[in-house]
């Protein structure tokens, strides 16, 4: 830390000023101390995506955590966590492509929506969306039966 921060707390207050609500202080070159020149004040959200046990991502030239992809895209932190632990594409990883029982699937030349498949093949809808979601195929969601059920 500065030695005269660490002396005289009004040369600290002086030098960076009040902490605004909601933020904390960060340095900015971690290999740093805390030094004037060296420090900002951040929201916390932000800080915390600092972290060294962040995952982080780059797609299209940005690199950004979990976290910050998700307040963007719409796609829940969790969601992509999975895909990518699936081997997605980031591409796919990142859509906020949504499965709904009326989403229009193809098979074999036959378009229906997921709750008519569901009802032709006797496979849940919920089923089918999670297998979607999870990056199966079309064909491969509507025609694996559940262990068990014939």
């Amino acid at each position: 830390m500065d030695s005269e921060w660490k002396e005289d707390f009004a040369k600290f207050y002086a030098d960076m000023g009040e902490c605004p609500k909601g933020f904390t202080l960060e340095r900015i070159d971690v290999n740093k101390g805390y030094i004037k020149g060296n420090c900002k004040w951040i929201p916390k959200s932000e800080q915390n995506s600092n972290k060294n046990n962040s995952h982080l991502i780059t797609y299209c030239g940005e690199t950004k955590t979990i976290s910050q992809w998700a307040k963007e895209t719409g796609v829940p932190q969790r969601t992509i966590w999975d895909r990518l632990q699936y081997g997605w594409e980031l591409d796919k990883v990142l859509s906020a492509e949504k499965f709904s029982i009326r989403t229009p699937l193809t098979l074999n030349g036959q378009t229906m929506c997921i709750m008519d498949w569901s009802r032709k093949t006797g496979i849940g809808e919920a089923t089918i969306r999670k297998r979607l979601k999870l990056g199966w195929s079309v064909e491969k969601a509507l025609t694996t039966q559940i262990k068990g059920i014939q």
